[in-house]
């Protein structure tokens, strides 16, 4: 992936890719190398190259895949995308100016990946999230609510102080 530090000039959709979506891509497969470079200005594309190797590209039995020199990620502009190998073949999706789930979308297109669907498990575990955000909603007002109760007694007991004294 390359795009700008900043979201301004239609960098906002690959940004929040970056954020929400590549660490799941990431997490359901490690062994892919995944390189992002965040250019210093929003001139220019905000592209992503995704690599394939070709179908006819024989491998021999027992031999073990060339292995590539991958750069690291970048935050400064150090970590271009690499010329692909013969053996390979770059898709490149323009993410300039598209929200983050139309990025996604071409990405699964392009890829032909599947989604990884939720076990009845995890979608427990979403509900419980979500009803401990609702009860710590509630829970932060209660606090709110006591907090402001208190300052408005230690202001009267001050007032009282400084009527007394006077």
């Amino acid at each position: 992936m390359e795009f700008a530090k900043t979201y301004n000039d239609g960098h906002m959709g690959p940004r929040r890719f970056w954020r929400d979506m590549l660490p799941r891509l990431k997490y359901y497969n490690p062994a892919i190398p995944m390189i992002v470079n965040r250019k210093e200005t929003n001139e220019g594309t905000a592209v992503m190259s995704v690599y394939f190797r070709k179908d006819d590209a024989p491998v021999a039995a027992g031999q073990e895949p060339v292995v590539r020199v991958q750069p690291p990620s970048s935050a400064i502009d150090a970590s271009k995308a690499v010329d692909p190998a013969a053996d390979e073949r770059v898709v490149k999706i323009d993410m300039k100016g598209k929200p983050s789930d139309e990025i996604f979308n071409h990405f699964l297109a392009e890829t032909r990946a599947q989604p990884v669907q939720t076990t009845p498990e995890e979608e427990a575990e979403m509900r419980e999230v979500v009803e401990m955000q609702r009860q710590g909603a509630i829970d932060r007002e209660i606090q709110r609510v006591r907090v402001e109760e208190r300052r408005r007694e230690r202001a009267m007991l001050e007032r009282a102080r400084t009527a007394g004294a006077a």
